[in-house]
C-alpha cells in the first residue's frame, strides 16, 4: 500500500508537502486550512492508480468528490499555472508526475516517472498515472472513505443483500452489514454490542426481525432497564458513531486506509477518547486496517496520547499532523509533530484546541523547560 504521499501546488497547499501514512494518522488544524483536501488526497490517487481512464484524475472515486472541475485541484485554481506535482511511494516502487492544464479546463501529464526512471509520454498510453503496458496492481491504495455526517437509519430496511467491503461515504452500508451479521449469526453483532454496552452506559445493540418475517429488519438498542427501541428514536452520537464501530470490526481481505471525517460529530466529549482507542484496537486487531482522521477533539487526541504512553501502541505507528493555513501569504502547510515514545509532543501549535486544554499544554511545556533546565545548568 501507499505509504507516501508529497504533492504541491495542489489545492491550499502552494509548496511541496510530504504526507507519510502511518498506521494511525490525525489531522488538526483550523476550519478551512486544508484537512479535508490532504484527507481526501489518497482517494484522488487511489483512482489515478487504478486507472481505466485516459485523464491523469478523476474528481469523483468511489462516491468521493474532490471538486466540481480540474481547476479546483491546482493552487489558487489557478490552472494554467505552475503544475501540479506529485510524489507516490509504497515501499518499492515510486511514481512522480507533474500534471498542467489549459484554458479549457482539461489536464494532462506533462511528465512521468516510474521507479525513477521518466516514461517517454510520446509513446506511451497512460491509464490514469499508469502506464497501460505497467502491471495495475504493482501499486495501489485502498481505501474507505467516511464524512462527517453519517446517514440516519431508516426505520426499518429490507434491502440487505449483496458484499461490502466499504461502509459507503455516508456510512450508508453499517445497517445492512448489521442484519447480514444477524441472519448469518455472526459473532461480529455481539461483539458490536458488548462494545456499545461497555462504552455507552449499558446500551446493546441488536437487530429485530419486524413482525418476524425474516425479510425486514429494525436496529434497537436496549439495556437492563429499558426496552427496546427503535435506533430512529435515540440520540444523534450513537447514530452517528455506530457506522464507524461497525467500520471497525468489519474484516479485511487487503491493507485498507480507513479515511474517517470528524468521528466525534455529535457525540459527548466524553466518548471522544473511547472511540479513538476502538480505532488503535481495529489496527491492533488486524494490522491491514490503517486509519487516517481529520478530528477537531481535544479529548480524542490524548488518549492516543496516552495509550502511546501505556505501550499499547508505538509512537512510531501515530502521525498527528497540524495544518496551518498562513493568512499574510495565502496558503497552508503540512506539519507532522513530534511524539516522545511517553506520548509527549513538544511543539502543539498554540491556540488550536479550546482555552482550558491550551493552558495545560502551556503548562506542561513550562514544566518540561524546567526539569530540563534544571538537569543542564
Amino acid at each position: 500500500m501507499v505509504k507516501r504521499i508529497s504533492f504541491k501546488n495542489y489545492k491550499l497547499f502552494r509548496e511541496k508537502q510530504t504526507l507519510e501514512i502511518v498506521p494511525i494518522t490525525i489531522f488538526i488544524g483550523k476550519n478551512n486550512s486544508g484537512k479535508s483536501a490532504i484527507a481526501k488526497l489518497p482517494t484522488l490517487i487511489s483512482g489515478s492508480l487504478r486507472g481505466g481512464f485516459s485523464a491523469p484524475f478523476q474528481l469523483e472515486t468511489d462516491g468521493v468528490r474532490i471538486g466540481q472541475s480540474y481547476e479546483d485541484l491546482f493552487y489558487n485554481r489557478e490552472i494554467t499555472g505552475e503544475p501540479l506535482e506529485f510524489e507516490i511511494h509504497d515501499g518499492d516502487s515510486s511514481v512522480a508526475a507533474f500534471i498542467t492544464g489549459d484554458r479549457s479546463l482539461n489536464i494532462r501529464v506533462s511528465k512521468l516517472f516510474v521507479d525513477g526512471q521518466e516514461v517517454n509520454l510520446a509513446a506511451t498510453k497512460l491509464n490514469g498515472l499508469v502506464p497501460k503496458d505497467q502491471d495495475p496492481k504493482k501499486m495501489v491504495l485502498n481505501f474507505d472513505y467516511i464524512e462527517s455526517f453519517r446517514k440516519f437509519p431508516a426505520a426499518s430496511f429490507t434491502d440487505i443483500f449483496g458484499e461490502y467491503d466499504k461502509l459507503g461515504v455516508s456510512g450508508e452500508n453499517a445497517y445492512k452489514l448489521l442484519a447480514q451479521y444477524h441472519q448469518a449469526g455472526n459473532k461480529i453483532l455481539q461483539t458490536i454490542s458488548s462494545w456499545f454496552e461497555q462504552n455507552f452506559e449499558g446500551w446493546k445493540i441488536s437487530i429485530k426481525d419486524v413482525s418476524g418475517t425474516s425479510v425486514s429488519y429494525e436496529v434497537v438498542l436496549e439495556n437492563n432497564f429499558i426496552k427496546p427501541i427503535n435506533i430512529v428514536n435515540t440520540g444523534s452520537g450513537i447514530r452517528q458513531s455506530l457506522p464507524l464501530i461497525v467500520r471497525s470490526f468489519m474484516p479485511v481481505e487487503k491493507d485498507t486506509l480507513i479515511i474517517i471525517e470528524e468521528p466525534e460529530t455529535h457525540l459527548h466529549p466524553a466518548a471522544h477518547g473511547n472511540l479513538a482507542e476502538r480505532f488503535v484496537d481495529s489496527y491492533l486487531e488486524d494490522k491491514r486496517r490503517n486509519y487516517m482522521i481529520e478530528t477537531h477533539s481535544e479529548n480524542f487526541i490524548l488518549r492516543i496520547q496516552r495509550l502511546i504512553a501505556s505501550n499499547k501502541i508505538s509512537a512510531n505507528d501515530v502521525a498527528i499532523y497540524y495544518i496551518d493555513y498562513n493568512e499574510h501569504e495565502g496558503h497552508s502547510a503540512l506539519k507532522r509533530l513530534s511524539i516522545e515514545i511517553d506520548g509527549e509532543v513538544e511543539d502543539w501549535p498554540d491556540n488550536i484546541f479550546n482555552e482550558g486544554l491550551d493552558e495545560v499544554l502551556k503548562f506542561r511545556r513550562a514544566q518540561k523547560e524546567q526539569q530540563n533546565a534544571g538537569k543542564n545548568p
